[in-house]
C-alpha cells in the first residue's frame, strides 16, 4: 500500500478504460479509481419550503427546522451541536444514526408535549467519531479540529499501532487511530470519553504507551 500525500489531481488517464492517473509531478498506472470528494447537501427542496439554509439545512439541537412540521436530519443538516455550542454539519454514520433517534424523541415530545418533557433531554451533543477501514488497516477519528492543529504521537505504525492526539493551543481537541485491524479501536473510544468529559491530559502522559489511558480518565 502506497500513500501520496499533498498530492494534486490533474486529471484520468484512458480512452475505453483507467489506465492512470496523472498527479502534477508524476504519472501512476492503475485499473481502478475510487473518488471521495464529500458533499454538497441539496437545499433546494428545504429552500422552497422557506426553510432556513447555510451550509444545509439549519436546525436546533433536537433537529428542527424553523418549521414545526419539519425535521432535518444526516448529511444534509447543519445542526446546532451541544458539545461545541455551535452548528456543525457531519457526514458520518455515527451523526446519522444519532440523529434518527434525536429527531424521532423531538417528534414523540412535541406530539405528547408536556407528558413527554423527560424525552426532550435527548439532544445532539456527542463528540463526532468516524471511521475506515483500508484493506487490512483501520482509520478511526474522534473530535474536530484544524488543518493548524498539532500531534501528539503514541505508538507507532511500524508496530501496528499508531494514536495521534490533537491540541489547538494546549486543549485536546482530537484524536486519530491507524493501525491493523480494530488495535486503534479502544484508544480512540478513550480519547473521544476524554474529549466528551472536557478532560485535557498532560501531553506528556498522553505521548507515554506505558500509561493506561483509561488511567487518564481520572485525572
Amino acid at each position: 500500500m502506497e500513500f501520496h500525500c499533498n498530492a494534486r489531481l490533474e486529471g484520468f488517464v484512458g480512452t475505453d478504460r483507467l489506465s492512470g492517473i496523472q498527479l502534477e509531478d508524476q504519472l501512476i498506472d492503475v485499473d481502478i479509481a475510487v473518488v471521495g470528494i464529500g458533499l454538497i447537501p441539496n437545499t433546494e427542496l428545504a429552500e422552497a419550503a422557506g426553510l432556513a439554509v447555510d451550509n444545509g439545512i439549519c436546525t436546533d439541537a433536537h433537529c428542527r427546522t424553523g418549521n414545526a412540521h419539519i425535521y432535518a436530519i444526516g448529511d444534509c443538516a447543519n445542526s446546532y451541536h451541544g458539545h461545541y455550542q455551535r452548528a456543525v454539519r457531519l457526514e458520518s454514520w455515527q451523526n446519522a444514526n444519532l440523529q434518527g433517534a434525536i429527531a424521532a424523541a423531538a417528534i414523540c415530545a412535541d406530539a405528547c408535549a408536556d407528558a413527554c418533557s423527560e424525552i426532550q433531554a435527548v439532544k445532539n451533543d456527542a463528540v463526532p467519531w468516524l471511521w475506515s477501514d483500508q484493506y487490512d488497516w483501520s482509520f478511526q477519528v474522534a473530535g474536530m479540529f484544524d488543518s493548524q492543529a498539532q500531534l501528539i504521537s503514541r505508538g507507532s505504525a511500524a508496530e501496528g499501532k499508531v494514536i495521534y492526539f490533537i491540541h489547538s493551543d494546549g486543549v485536546l481537541t482530537g484524536v486519530v487511530g491507524w493501525g491493523k485491524g480494530t488495535s486503534v479501536a479502544k484508544d480512540v473510544r478513550v480519547g473521544q470519553m476524554l474529549l466528551q468529559q472536557g478532560k485535557n491530559p498532560p501531553f506528556e502522559m498522553l505521548a507515554d504507551d506505558s500509561i493506561s489511558l483509561k488511567k487518564l480518565l481520572k485525572l
